[in-house]
């Protein structure tokens, strides 16, 4: 559907209903059976790259010095959780597209030469900033309703797909009954020689609290995804591969078509074939394409407009949470908020559970960077059911010393509230 606008360069739907796209709504198309099989080697190409060096990921302590995050009977189990989590992203990103994509389109509709200018513009005026801020993507301070209409119909379709896993519910509430496994990770469970909490446990939530939690921790597995597939360094989707082809590496034959959470539009992709047998740096990377030797233009000789480009969304994204004025730090220790391209999942926190990203997940200016520790952490995936694995509040408080996670050691309650101020920011999160 997003590739299909964009050929026409058009919008890609703004309210994309994705539970009239599951096979129990409609009968799946050859086509979609073949989206769903690339996706599937794309999972299999890209759970190497993320997760089985130890020299580069920390592994549970009891895996440091072996070639996989867990013993080899127990890695079907992880490999489903980590796939889980990819297709469950890819599929948001595409359904997104058209809310992060709108801003330009109503630009090139406005004919307005000053906004027309947004898409090679390096600095944003006052005026391209007023009609930026229309728009929910675009502004920190948007109103609930306004983010309820970019984010709701997404997030109520994600929240019901993780809730639907009715047996793994259950054993999550189970590990809460017991306080073991990752129940130890909420501040409220009691753990023998555990940090005492300096606050409750911040989730509120309408239904058992081991649900609260296991939201969270799907919602987290799909952050720690994003955070390789994106923005952070030596591994990425689409910055990284456009840098790093293996030439000696035979490529499957068929590309797959996928949605980033970071450009927001369709990217074609040519993995390794099925029978690589190394590829040490970067098993998924992109083809050039073709040139257009058609000459099957428009009539005026110029190829008509196509959609706004990743980078140019990015940009304004990025100088929009540095440069633009937004209130994009909150007072306490001057730690900056989230930033826009995150705030689907900010919503789906705020909404769900009452929490939002924690102080100290970006630029702290006293502590660590959490948000680095935990995405070269595999402790989100991690099984918790493995003697002697320990949680974040039982190793000293750090994420990047816990052996599992389930993400709330990254939020903290939300208070709408809460003072905040602008800082100029001169380097990415």
């Amino acid at each position: 559907m997003v590739r299909q606008a964009e050929l026409q360069a058009e919008m890609p739907p703004l309210d994309m209903n994705l539970s009239s796209l599951g096979g129990l709504a409609q009968k799946p198309s050859i086509e979609d059976l073949r989206a769903v099989l690339g996706l599937d080697h794309l999972a299999n190409s890209l759970e190497p790259v993320f997760c089985t060096d130890p020299r580069t990921w920390r592994y549970p302590r009891d895996r440091h010095d072996v070639s996989s995050p867990e013993e080899p009977d127990r890695m079907p189990e992880w490999r489903k959780r980590v796939r889980r989590a990819i297709y469950r992203l890819l599929t948001v990103g595409a359904a997104l597209a058209g809310v992060y994509s709108e801003p330009l389109f109503e630009a090139r509709k406005s004919r307005d030469p000053e906004l027309l200018s947004l898409e090679t513009t390096e600095e944003i005026s006052r005026s391209q900033r007023i009609f930026l801020e229309k728009f929910a993507i675009c502004d920190l301070d948007a109103t609930a309703e306004a983010d309820e209409a970019a984010f709701g119909r997404t997030a109520d379709w994600l929240v019901a797909s993780i809730l639907s896993d009715k047996a793994a519910r259950r054993e999550h509430a189970e590990r809460f009954e017991k306080h073991v496994g990752r129940a130890r990770c909420c501040v409220d469970i009691e753990i023998e020689g555990g940090s005492p909490p300096e606050e409750p446990c911040p989730i509120a939530f309408d239904g058992q609290h081991s649900d609260a939690h296991f939201l969270v921790w799907n919602l987290m597995q799909m952050v720690w995804i994003r955070g390789h597939l994106s923005d952070f360094p030596g591994t990425g989707l689409p910055s990284a591969l456009s840098r790093y082809a293996i030439a000696d590496v035979p490529l499957a034959e068929n590309p797959i078509r996928i949605v980033s959470f970071e450009s927001f539009l369709s990217d074609e992709f040519f993995l390794p074939s099925a029978d690589a047998k190394s590829c040490s740096l970067q098993r998924v990377y992109p083809k050039p394409p073709a040139p257009d030797i058609s000459g099957q233009n428009s009539s005026s000789g110029r190829q008509a407009p196509g959609p706004p480009t990743g980078a140019t969304l990015d940009y304004i994204l990025f100088w929009l949470y540095t440069e633009s004025g937004q209130l994009n730090h909150y007072e306490d220790f001057s730690s900056p908020v989230s930033p826009h391209h995150l705030k689907f999942f900010e919503y789906v926190l705020r909404h769900y559970t009452g929490t939002r990203f924690n102080n100290r997940l970006w630029n702290h200016p006293l502590e660590t960077v959490w948000y680095y520790d935990f995405i070269q952490s595999i402790g989100i995936f991690a099984h918790d059911d493995v003697e002697g694995r320990r949680s974040c509040f039982e190793s000293w408080g750090e994420p990047v010393d816990a052996d599992i996670l389930d993400g709330s050691e990254l939020i903290a309650r939300f208070d709408p509230s809460e003072p905040r101020l602008f800082e100029r920011l001169n380097s990415g999160i």
